[in-house]
């Protein structure tokens, strides 16, 4: 049966330490030190809910005053220290810097977007329910992530905050998609690790907000991809090794035949 995509439309019941989730493969450590430093991008179309995509880092930030924001700087960077307990008993709580950037709507259509994704570590894709053509910028905002960070794992929040009103249904008979298995799919073929659902803003719960939720799977899918790294690493050296010995030994064999063909005295 095939797994179903985390959604995070109830409670959070993490710590306020945040829980690393690690694959069983123990021959080798999490290549992530105390301080180690995370840079998530925000992206995507104008959701038509909160306004920007700030408004929820901020609320997680607990931080209830927002200033306003000009597109036409340099996108918004925003910055919290997390202790992130790692699985193995034997290892201390480590902290984490988590840099997000608010890259705004606009920048899709920026020559300069890609210099802001360089040296990313994970991605949150929003799209809202009160502007359902965001959902067709979804695979586009992919792609321009997939171009610099080919490897990076994403994570899609909607925006379904639409005050005054109840929030707006996404799913069923003549929706966005048809069921939640419809929005599953589309999350496995679109490689999002997860889907959360934002109905609305808190700026209590920090951590285990909604949109807290959807950091720590992010975070998780990102140590994961880092502690991948040293075996990619590491196999990618021994076949460039292996493959440079191999080349050395032929070029030395033709060179000791020439030398030996030279000094070999004529009958």
């Amino acid at each position: 049966m095939r797994p179903k995509v985390p959604r995070g439309t109830k409670a959070s019941k993490a710590l306020p330490i945040a829980n690393s989730k690690v694959s069983g493969d123990k021959s080798f450590a999490i290549p992530i030190e105390d301080g180690w430093l995370a840079k998530i991008i925000c992206v995507g179309d104008y959701t038509g809910g909160v306004g920007t995509k700030g408004v929820f880092i901020e609320d997680y930030l607990q931080n209830r005053t927002r200033s306003c924001c000009n597109s036409s700087r340099p996108p918004p960077v925003y910055l919290k220290n997390i202790r992130w307990q790692r699985r193995e008993k034997d290892h201390e709580p480590i902290s984490i810097t988590l840099q997000f950037w608010e890259i705004h709507e606009k920048e899709r259509f920026a020559n300069v977007t890609k210099v802001y994704f360089k040296d990313s570590h994970g991605a949150l894709v929003f799209w809202g329910t009160c502007n359902p053509s965001s959902m067709d910028g979804v695979p586009k905002w992919l792609t321009l992530i997939k171009e610099v960070c080919p490897s990076i794992p994403c994570v899609l929040i909607t925006d379904n905050f639409a005050k005054p009103k109840e929030p707006l249904q996404c799913i069923g008979p003549g929706k966005m998609f048809e069921s939640e298995l419809a929005l599953d799919q589309f999350c496995k073929d679109q490689g999002f690790v997860g889907h959360f659902e934002i109905k609305s803003r808190d700026w209590v719960s920090g951590e285990k907000s909604v949109f807290g939720q959807a950091v720590n799977c992010l975070l998780e899918e990102i140590l994961l991809h880092e502690q991948r790294k040293p075996k990619e690493i590491l196999h990618n050296k021994q076949t460039n090794t292996e493959e440079i010995l191999q080349k050395e030994q032929t070029q030395t064999k033709t060179w000791m035949s020439h030398i030996w063909k030279s000094i070999k005295p004529h009958k």
